[in-house]
């Protein structure tokens, strides 16, 4: 039985990565260009509290599915720890 402020807390998550990714600047390709460059691919680099292991791994095969070119990357711990790493200079795109 899936618990449901899990699933409304992971899709709340994964609209949040939609708007983050989709609201990023992108570059204008130049269509007089004779070769087709491959799409470009980016990171985003997540920490989160370990409690929300179950829910990050539902939620990156659906956020893979609509972003195929953003590569997810889950930093788990316990929130002071990753706060701790983010404070000292951890490159983090998104802590929750």
């Amino acid at each position: 039985m899936i618990n449901k402020p899990i699933v409304t807390f992971a899709s709340w998550v994964l609209i949040s990565f939609i708007l983050i990714v989709g609201c990023s600047p992108t570059k204008t390709q130049n269509l007089s260009s004779t070769t087709s460059p491959a799409a470009p691919t980016a990171s985003l680099t997540i920490s989160a509290a370990a409690s929300l292991k179950d829910a990050m791994d539902e939620i990156k095969p659906l956020y893979s599915k609509q972003k195929p070119n953003v590569n997810l990357t889950y930093n788990f711990g316990s929130s002071g720890a990753l706060q701790q790493q983010i404070e000292q200079g951890a490159g983090v795109d998104v802590f929750i």
